[in-house]
């Protein structure tokens, strides 16, 4: 690669790439770490991979696909046979993208071990590349949170572009939205449809400008109004984009009217979104609007089941329901909770017990009483000179405003709290606010400067 692109871009762009295989069809098979890079490389330098691939390899081609993650179990003793397989894997993660590809070339296979495992996700294609293969709809635990939306995405898998078209899931951060999008995806590729696609709505926007750019609107509208199903995710992103919006609203009628399915997720309801085009509000709002919301106690407890089992580790039921009433929260916060059970056992060498979940909850109780958001609504209203009363008010004026979303980030930073708990004690705001005011601070602080360093010295002074 390095002769070909130079060192900048061979580091930027091709050094997580990982050969995973050549597949049936005879083209080389590329992980990368993420959609975007599967992405970028495609529109940029698919034509000059394919000639490499052609003349130093004698293949047809490369194909990317996202590289899923791998996770995998501590053994309490390995076998030598183990140990000389996991060596040839560290030794095969510190090659060279271009000495993997020549390894790959040679053999024919990086991985004859597990081929046979690989293939299914190997050559996925672009529907289903922004895909996670853990979040399927067999591992999505369904309960009153959550019913409605399910069953509206079960419909739309039966008879797609029927009665509820398109279907809009809101509702707040890890409340498994992303999951039910991706599953049914997923599911719509398992039962044999290939004109999908499931994108974070981001995605969307990204390749909609590349193609303005670029002049090829038509290459652009062909790809996505051809759609059978189109899952976009985060739909909130699209807001203020107003030319973004006039060609989503146009992607969904034309998919509507040829018998196709929209499935669209938001952190928040139609009404709710600022900035959107009344027409595309209008739009939303005329399929099925259905909300999922935070876990109940019997849902909390199968996720915990499940996860207790997919782990291998004996669990007695009675102390996965004392970790199911104790945990209070979103299903993100539930799954974190657990994995820190799972890791503080698993490194001790305990049995998980109520016990040990009690004395790890507890440490977390501790660890977000020791600053609390009343004295962060302090040190932030005296950096910007708001009174603590403002920020529990509804002014949103400028000064107001950026010191009530600077206390929300540190507040998730330095404390335990949700950011419903957050919202709650900053005068019970909604938990898609408070979730849009991290996003905006996280977002504001990869650019901009000053408030980085602000940021930094708040959070330097509260801990003291």
């Amino acid at each position: 690669m390095l002769e070909h692109f130079g060192a900048d871009r061979t580091d930027r762009w091709f050094g997580g790439l990982v050969a995973r295989e050549i597949d049936s069809d005879g083209w080389l098979v590329l992980g990368a770490p993420n959609a975007f890079i599967v992405e970028w490389i495609e529109d940029t330098y698919r034509d000059r991979l394919n000639e490499i691939a052609a003349g130093e390899l004698s293949l047809p081609g490369v194909r990317l696909v996202v590289e899923p993650p791998r996770l995998t179990r501590p053994a309490a003793v390995a076998s030598d046979e183990h140990t000389s397989d996991e060596s040839a894997h560290s030794d095969e993660r510190r090659m060279r993208p271009s000495d993997r590809l020549a390894r790959a070339g040679q053999s024919g296979d990086s991985d004859p071990r597990g081929a046979s495992q690989q293939k299914s996700t190997a050559a996925l294609p672009a529907s289903l590349r922004d895909v996670s293969p853990n979040l399927t709809l067999d591992r999505f635990i369904v309960g009153s949170c959550n019913r409605v939306a399910y069953s509206a995405g079960i419909q739309a898998l039966e008879h797609p572009g029927g009665t509820y078209n398109p279907i809009f899931v809101y509702g707040g951060c890890g409340l498994g939205k992303t999951h039910l999008l991706q599953g049914i995806t997923r599911e719509y590729f398992r039962q044999g449809e290939r004109r999908i696609r499931y994108l974070p709505c981001e995605g969307f926007v990204n390749r909609f400008g590349l193609s303005v750019r670029r002049r090829e609107i038509d290459k652009f509208r062909e790809r996505f109004r051809s759609l059978k199903v189109l899952v976009l995710d985060d739909i909130q992103v699209l807001m203020g984009k107003e030319r973004t919006q006039l060609e989503l609203l146009e992607t969904i009628d034309r998919i509507a009217a040829s018998g196709g399915q929209v499935i669209l997720a938001s952190d928040c309801r139609p009404a709710e979104l600022e900035g959107g085009a009344e027409k595309l509000l209008g739009r939303f709002i005329s399929g099925l609007v259905c909300r999922v919301t935070e876990p109940e106690l019997d849902t909390r407890y199968a996720i915990l089941r499940q996860e207790a089992r997919a782990s291998g580790v004996p669990v007695a039921p009675e102390t996965i329901l004392h970790l199911a009433e104790r945990s209070i929260g979103n299903v993100r916060e539930l799954i974190g909770t657990w994995v820190r059970v799972l890791a503080h056992a698993s490194l001790l060498r305990e049995p998980i017990t109520p016990q040990l979940v009690e004395d790890i909850l507890s440490e977390r109780s501790a660890g977000a009483g020791r600053i609390s958001i009343d004295s962060i609504i302090e040190e932030v209203g005296r950096r910007y000179g708001v009174p603590p009363i403002e920020f529990r008010g509804r002014s949103r004026s400028r000064t107001i405003s950026l010191a009530r979303h600077v206390s929300i980030y540190v507040a998730r930073v330095l404390t335990e709290y949700s950011l419903g708990e957050i919202g709650e004690a900053l005068g019970g705001r909604r938990h898609a606010t408070t979730s849009a005011a991290y996003r905006k601070i996280q977002k504001q602080l990869l650019t901009d400067e000053q408030l980085r360093v602000e940021v930094e010295r708040l959070i330097a002074v509260l801990r003291g």
